[in-house]
C-alpha cells in the first residue's frame, strides 16, 4: 500500500515581500481616511442633548453645568482657534461665547449669568 505523498503549493520569496507591502498601502490607506473622517467643520454649538431643567441646589444639576461650561470653554475655544487669522469671521468668533451660553440657558433653564463660564 503506498502512502499519498502531500503536495505543498510553491512559494516564491517575492510573495511574502508584496503581502508586507499590500497591507502596509491598505493601512496608510485606512488610516488617511479615518483624518479624512474627523476633519469635520468646526461649529459654534453645543453637542444635542435633551432639554432638562437644572435644579441648582442640588449637587449633580451644579455638576452637570459645571461640565456644560466646561464644553462651552472648549468649544469656544476650538472655533476661534479654526478662524485664526479670517477677519471676515472675526465678529462669529466674537459672538461665540454668547450663542453656547443662550443655548444652555434654553437647554437647562437657568439664568444667562449661571450658565456663563
Amino acid at each position: 500500500m503506498t502512502t499519498p505523498l502531500s503536495v505543498t503549493p510553491e512559494r516564491s520569496p517575492s510573495n511574502g515581500r508584496l503581502d508586507l507591502w499590500v497591507l502596509g498601502a491598505a493601512l496608510m490607506a485606512v488610516g488617511l481616511l479615518v483624518m479624512w473622517a474627523q476633519n469635520r467643520t468646526v461649529v459654534c454649538a453645543m453637542p444635542h442633548e435633551a432639554a432638562q431643567r437644572l435644579i441648582l441646589s442640588r449637587e449633580i444639576d451644579r455638576d452637570h453645568l459645571l461640565r456644560d461650561r466646561m464644553e462651552a470653554v472648549r468649544i469656544e475655544r476650538r472655533f476661534a482657534a479654526s478662524h485664526t487669522g479670517s477677519a471676515e469671521r472675526q465678529p462669529d468668533v466674537d459672538a461665540c461665547e454668547a450663542t453656547l451660553a443662550r443655548e444652555i440657558v434654553a437647554l437647562h433653564d437657568v439664568t444667562a449669568e449661571q450658565a456663563r463660564r
